[in-house]
């Protein structure tokens, strides 16, 4: 084995290291127990920045995106215009996972996972777009790692390890995430739509003019 081949190894080892274990150190993630939804605390709706620190306050995120509930200064919903940012590991504990974002109220804030890790996450397929987050239609997500639990994710429309669907004319920003795990699937189209699955992003969602 040549030297160059062996310090590019070095290096994706090194940089594998520092992705898993920043700083040398690996707090243990936090463990969701399936049904806590928990607001972060002295957060308002307006505020510009959000840190989730627990996975009931993921948990949070996603009833309040889901829900239509007010996140912004005025009538933004779907923390358009906030920054979340995650500070540790999540274990959804593969409970059955609420995606954020729904086709009404989709998600549309700015993602940041500062590289940590969402585990044994699951969906049940109850809902239209299977994912971490089902339905975006503004914002991005970076830095994030999602491992997909033995059950699986699953959605009636779409499913995606980390989208379910972004929606139609959104503009959205994915960079430095990874997903593992699976199985994903769709169970059934709606409304004689087709089924989309797909690793990172389910499906791009698109109107034709009549």
């Amino acid at each position: 084995m040549n030297k160059s081949l062996q310090l590019i190894i070095r290096l994706l080892c090194v940089a594998a290291f520092l992705w898993t274990t920043p700083n040398g150190v690996r707090a243990e993630a936090d463990v969701w127990d399936g049904t806590s939804k928990t607001k972060p605390n002295g957060w308002k709706a307006g505020d510009a920045t959000l840190t989730i620190s627990t996975a009931a306050e993921l948990a949070w995120v996603a009833e309040t995106a889901n829900n239509g509930t007010v996140t912004g200064s005025g009538s933004e919903t779907g923390f358009e215009g906030c920054a979340i940012s995650l500070s540790c590991d999540i274990d959804l504990n593969d409970q059955d996972w609420t995606p954020i974002g729904t086709e009404d109220n989709p998600f549309q804030g700015n993602f940041d996972g500062n590289k940590k890790t969402i585990k044994n996450l699951t969906t049940s397929g109850q809902t239209t777009d299977g994912g971490l987050f089902g339905r975006m239609a503004a914002g991005s997500i970076k830095n994030l790692g999602v491992i997909i639990s033995a059950d699986g994710i699953a959605g009636i429309r779409s499913a995606g390890g980390l989208v379910g669907s972004i929606g139609s004319g959104s503009t959205i920003s994915i960079e430095d995430c990874f997903v593992s795990g699976g199985p994903i699937k769709t169970v059934q189209s709606k409304d004689g739509e087709g089924a989309y699955t797909g690793g990172i992003v389910g499906q791009t969602v698109y109107f034709l003019s009549s």
